[in-house]
């Protein structure tokens, strides 16, 4: 999205607040959408539900997790 591309042009980077909860959904989101998901935003949709209920704020998209710039697996 233009936030992505606009923090990618400038060089801004985004602290994100973490807990072992917060990165194991993560994760968990990354291994049920394997390759066939190019655009990686639902992992951080998928993510950011579970931290509304555990409490810790939304994280934003970036480079490799963005509904709008496709990753590619090699």
């Amino acid at each position: 999205n233009e936030a992505v591309l606009a923090n990618l042009l400038t060089g801004a980077t985004t602290n994100v607040k973490q807990n072992t909860t917060s990165i194991l959904f993560h994760e968990k989101a990354e291994a049920a959408l394997g390759p066939r998901v190019p655009f990686r935003g639902a992992v951080i949709d998928y993510e950011n539900k579970v931290r509304k209920v555990i409490g810790l704020p939304s994280r934003p998209y970036d480079t490799t997790h963005s509904h709008t710039i496709k990753f590619i697996y090699e």
